[in-house]
């Protein structure tokens, strides 16, 4: 009897032994598998797209609303942001942040940024001009006490062969200044019907800003109405009165003369936009109907020679165009208002630009003649002038 039952606690004690055998056996297989799903994913890393993500595992959901209350994870608490960083990439890329970032949002009083961030360090900067403050690497526009524009200065270095790596090929490409072959602004918008485009600008190798705007803002090509000669003195002064205070902040002068020409024929003055034709002066022909967009009026920013700032006079003929005024080396930025909407800019060097550059005339019957512009304006990366002129022109609409 003894005996017996030795031999059936060996026979239970080999059948532990060997279930237990079986049990590591099938865990290494486990983990082999994982470690080889591991492996699959990092080596499966997608490009960015502006495509909204629809769903999400319940995993990264469940980390998103952890990273939600302990701060967001690519912010620093002073502003600091690593455009670089894939939680930067899987987010910015795949949410419209035009009218918020980083816990900002348009319309919040400044003195709630300065809770989230601290006090402004200075100047950002808002396409080639500065906002009104910037928090770590967060530039904003708050003129009258309250954010209205948002943008991203990054204080890293990063070049555009480290931005085609993280965020792979932009759709589209542009030289902010026409007269220039190579392209510093990268746009990035795969998916054409979620309202917004990320865009980063460089100067020289570095980025200077990322931002994102409407997909297809300012891109009507019809004016609704036309305006009285007071409706457009009144608009014309009324941006003077907003760029004079920019111009102020940039240490930078701006003229009124955007446009001027000498002994011509009789045909219709133009500019050539992404947008068609504006008529830049009415002289019948082909005459306002002849036209979908129509200028306003528009300026001219430059650095002057002397050192002033504000609203000047060049007081240059047209020959001279802006060299009496405008340091050499330099950059002239004209701006040209339209009835539709839009603020258009040409962007070239002091040498190069005078003040029919971008213009060119319609023939004495009506059509394009053998003078055309030799430049196109563009629209212009100025989100702070873009949002103020519609405010101005919607004044009187």
């Amino acid at each position: 009897m003894k005996r017996l039952m030795m031999v059936a606690a060996a026979s239970l004690l080999l059948a532990a032994c060997s279930n237990e055998d079986k049990m590591e056996e099938t865990a290494s297989q486990k983990s082999v598998d994982l470690k080889t799903e591991e492996n699959t994913a990092e080596t499966k890393a997608p490009e960015p797209s502006t495509e909204e993500q629809t769903t999400e595992p319940a995993e990264k959901k469940e980390a998103k609303s952890v990273e939600q209350s302990e701060g967001i994870s690519y912010i620093t608490q002073d502003g600091k942001v690593d455009i670089l960083s894939k939680d930067f990439i899987n987010d910015y890329f795949y949410h419209n942040y035009i009218n918020e970032f980083g816990g900002i949002t348009v319309g919040m009083p400044i003195n709630e940024v300065e809770k989230l961030y601290g006090q402004s360090s200075g100047h950002g900067r808002a396409a080639q001009y500065p906002t009104t403050g910037k928090f770590g690497d967060i530039a904003l526009d708050y003129p009258d006490g309250y954010v209205e524009n948002i943008f991203i200065n990054p204080s890293m270095k990063v070049t555009k062969s480290q931005v085609e790596a993280a965020y792979g090929m932009p759709t589209e490409t542009e030289a902010s200044a026409p007269l220039s072959s190579d392209p510093d602004i990268y746009i990035y918008d795969s998916n054409k019907n979620n309202g917004y485009k990320i865009v980063v600008l460089f100067e020289g190798d570095q980025v200077v800003l990322i931002e994102q705007l409407p997909e297809n803002e300012n891109h009507s090509n019809e004016a609704n109405q036309t305006f009285t000669e007071d409706d457009k003195l009144a608009m014309r002064q009324a941006f003077y009165d907003w760029a004079g205070e920019r111009a102020e902040i940039g240490n930078m002068a701006f003229t009124d003369e955007w446009f001027t020409h000498g002994a011509a024929g009789h045909g219709d003055w133009y500019a050539e936009t992404p947008d068609g034709d504006v008529q830049a002066q009415d002289l019948e022909n082909p005459g306002h109907n002849g036209f979908q967009i129509h200028a306003i009026g528009g300026v001219a920013f430059y650095t002057a020679k002397d050192g002033s700032t504000g609203q000047q006079r060049t007081n240059g003929s047209t020959a001279e165009g802006y060299s009496r005024a405008v340091k050499p080396g330099t950059d002239i930025h004209k701006y040209l208002l339209a009835d539709n909407g839009v603020v258009y800019e040409l962007i070239g060097p002091a040498d190069q630009v005078g003040f029919t550059t971008g213009f060119g005339e319609y023939d004495d019957t009506g059509v394009r003649g053998d003078y055309t512009p030799g430049a196109s304006f563009e629209i212009s990366g100025d989100q702070a002038a873009q949002v103020k002129w519609q405010e101005i022109l919607a004044q009187y609409q």
